[in-house]
């Protein structure tokens, strides 16, 4: 609550004390004194930053509309199930068979009216 209250202040003596060194020399100093601190990137560096990329932070995926993007991977990291990306995000109604026809067992002529209908795309 102090810290709340006392913000201005302490952004002051933040400011002061930053304005003096670049964001990568900020994060030496702080990880020198032990506190974890990465610096603040913006978008470029961020892509091209060692660690995330060793860390697979952004992975590129081919979309069919819109070409190549770059997407970031989830945050976490478990050892026995690693999550990725490993494929683009679907196309609005790009499953509907499977997901009609094979999973839920409605017949292709019905789900070609619904989709007449305006039921979904």
């Amino acid at each position: 609550y102090r810290r709340w209250q006392n913000q201005e202040e302490l952004d002051r003596l933040i400011e002061d004390w930053t304005i003096n060194y670049t964001h990568h020399e900020v994060t030496e100093r702080l990880q020198q004194a032990g506190v974890a601190a990465i610096p603040s990137f913006d978008g470029t560096e961020l892509f091209q930053d060692p660690h995330l990329k060793e860390r697979g932070f952004a992975t590129e995926v081919t979309h069919p509309k819109i070409g190549k993007r770059i997407v970031l991977a989830p945050p976490w990291k478990f050892s026995d199930t690693p999550a990725q990306i490993s494929r683009r995000g679907p196309l609005l109604g790009e499953h509907n068979e499977y997901v009609f026809g094979d999973l839920l067992g409605i017949p292709k002529a019905e789900i070609a009216q619904m989709e007449e209908e305006g039921v979904f795309y």
